[in-house]
């Protein structure tokens, strides 16, 4: 239910910004982002890099090269590894909200913001590639804020992401344990945008 609350504020304020913007324009763009996913635990026993990749579509409101809002809608698929060889894998619907700035109007823009992140499918495979279905182990969202840097040029666009994750990835009763474990991930976004 929370996870419907933060996507009306989501929505409320892309649309307030929005209308408050009388020379802005918008651009609808293609996302694709390759990069490596951790879980990190508080215990200081974080699990291994794992590739991680994504695809999805982005609105930007444009008010200008210094203030740009992107809502991002992205199919993700997350993962780590354990010490003990067994692989995590997350499939998520993932929603940034994005605000990005190119103060300089040079085509390097830097990008913070936050992301709801619903779960829908999570897999465990041990070394032996026997596969276990541990969804009912994770929670139903998670929340990452993202800092970025990227390059802008005609309709292209290149940014690396970071993410930190903000809450717990499992729930306590989990067979996972009481560590809070969270989203620290890397990526390389390629993106294409055209005006609206």
């Amino acid at each position: 239910m929370r996870s419907i609350y933060v996507s009306c504020l989501f929505s409320i304020t892309f649309l307030i910004i929005s209308h408050n913007c009388y020379s802005s324009y918008f651009e609808l763009g293609i996302k694709g982002q390759l990069g490596g996913i951790q879980i990190t635990r508080v215990d200081n026993t974080s699990y291994d890099y794992q590739l991680g990749y994504g695809f999805g579509v982005s609105l930007t409101l444009i008010q200008s090269k210094f203030l740009m809002v992107e809502l991002d809608t992205l199919v993700m698929v997350r993962g780590s590894r354990t010490s003990e060889g067994n692989t995590i894998t997350l499939n998520n619907l993932s929603f940034p909200l994005l605000i990005k700035s190119d103060p300089l109007d040079l085509g390097v823009f830097f990008s913070i913001g936050f992301q709801l992140n619903i779960n829908i499918k999570a897999l465990s495979d041990d070394r032996y590639r026997h596969t276990e279905f541990i969804t009912s182990d994770v929670k139903g969202a998670n929340y990452d804020i993202i800092f970025g840097i990227g390059y802008q040029i005609d309709f292209l666009s290149f940014e690396f992401r970071y993410e930190l994750g903000l809450s717990d990835i499992f729930k306590n009763e989990s067979k996972f344990g009481n560590v809070i474990e969270k989203n620290n991930s890397f990526f390389f976004v390629l993106g294409a945008n055209f005006k609206l």
